[in-house]
């Protein structure tokens, strides 16, 4: 049997169009180039289990077909930034008498330019023009930097279909007053597309998720500084936005001095950073992350007289600061909507971009010594309690 048996109105001639019997353990760039070029070009239709030239089926039974598209899910993951805009779905056929899978995987054209494969730490840029895929020139690298729509991350279409089920730590992290998380909302804010397939910032609330995309590395350390002085403690994690929250929030109350002020009638808890203000800088650290910095983590540093909470990515579309005192003139742009529209509509972040103002507030009445402050460059964002 032939491809064209199976599959309606397909432009076997087409440029947008390729074959792989399997996939090559030992040539791996061999075919992510062709996603690549894909991406970078205008997209197409790519089909495993069809043999190139003849466009003959091979097929997989359900076990291999799973276990195939599992492994290029893996390696696409892994070796192309940003991963494409992919619909990975199974075609089914009947070859004497045993049921038979062919993969197709319909890559869009990116929205976010170049897609780069990187493998064995060596970077490549790939575009698909005239039936192959060859490195880019130059003028072709300028013009997708160029043309490149620089969508956000959280907004582009993900690969997995939507599940009720899957979000109930979400559902459940409403504080007072937050809205109720129910379909129109969710459909509202964007967090499933008409299709039903979650959006990028989606997946990460799934229950259970536990990619690179949210990791978060919070350390103790004896002294002021990193360099020289001993790490008490050093813990990575990951999980969806809201166990990184709130994993975040309790590493520091575990670790933080607590004191007590006494007085006639009553005692007053103090603690080393005020609540309100730590929980204002770490929702901060996680809805302005930069998502496309792969690699990185948000991290949490506790020293001898500081906190400090740096998130990657400098302020969206903003200056660098050196060093500024003045929280509430800074200007917060939105660099993931998405995500800080269902943090809004949980009640855990201001719509108004305010949550700088409040952490001023609560550092009124105190000295110079000890009053926060932000700095950035142009790959992270720090913000300092003392």
């Amino acid at each position: 049997m032939y491809l064209e048996e199976i599959v309606d109105n397909i432009q076997l001639e087409n440029d947008r169009f390729e074959c792989k019997a399997v996939l090559n353990r030992d040539d791996v760039v061999g075919w992510l180039k062709t996603i690549a070029g894909f991406a970078n070009a205008s997209g197409g239709e790519f089909y495993i289990g069809v043999k190139d030239k003849t466009n003959q089926l091979v097929g997989f039974d359900r076990k291999a077909a799973d276990n195939e598209r599992n492994y290029f899910n893996n390696q696409v993951n892994e070796h192309l930034t940003p991963r494409p805009q992919m619909n990975i779905s199974f075609i089914r056929y009947e070859a004497n008498k045993n049921e038979r899978f062919v993969i197709r995987i319909s890559v869009k054209e990116s929205d976010i330019k170049p897609v780069i494969l990187k493998y064995q730490n060596i970077p490549s840029i790939f575009m698909r023009r005239d039936g192959f895929t060859n490195g880019a020139t130059y003028e072709e690298i300028i013009e997708m930097s160029v043309r490149s729509k620089k969508t956000q991350y959280d907004v582009l279409e993900s690969d997995i279909k939507y599940n009720p089920d899957k979000i109930s730590k979400l559902r459940d992290f409403r504080h007072n007053n937050g809205k109720e998380l129910n379909e129109k909302l969710l459909r509202s804010l964007g967090f499933v597309n008409e299709s039903g397939y979650l959006l990028n910032g989606a997946v990460l609330f799934l229950d259970g998720y536990k990619g690179d995309k949210t990791k978060v590395q919070c350390s103790v350390f004896s002294g002021i500084n990193k360099g020289s002085e001993r790490i008490v403690t050093i813990n990575r994690f990951a999980g969806n936005i809201i166990d990184t929250i709130e994993y975040m929030v309790e590493f520091v109350n575990q670790r933080m001095n607590h004191g007590i002020i006494k007085l006639n009638d009553k005692r007053i808890n103090i603690d080393s950073y005020p609540q309100r203000v730590l929980f204002e800088g770490i929702i901060n650290a996680v809805a302005h992350r930069d998502y496309y910095l792969d690699g990185t983590q948000i991290q949490i540093d506790i020293f001898k007289d500081r906190l400090e909470i740096s998130s990657p990515g400098g302020f969206y579309r903003g200056e660098k600061l050196g060093k500024t005192y003045d929280l509430s003139g800074i200007i917060s742009k939105r660099r993931n909507e998405l995500i800080a529209g269902v943090l809004v509509a949980c009640n855990v972040m201001e719509a108004a971009g305010t949550g700088f103002d409040k952490i001023a507030e609560e550092y009124a009445s105190v000295d110079k010594k000890h009053q926060p402050y932000i700095y950035s460059s142009s790959d992270h964002f720090t913000l300092v309690l003392p």
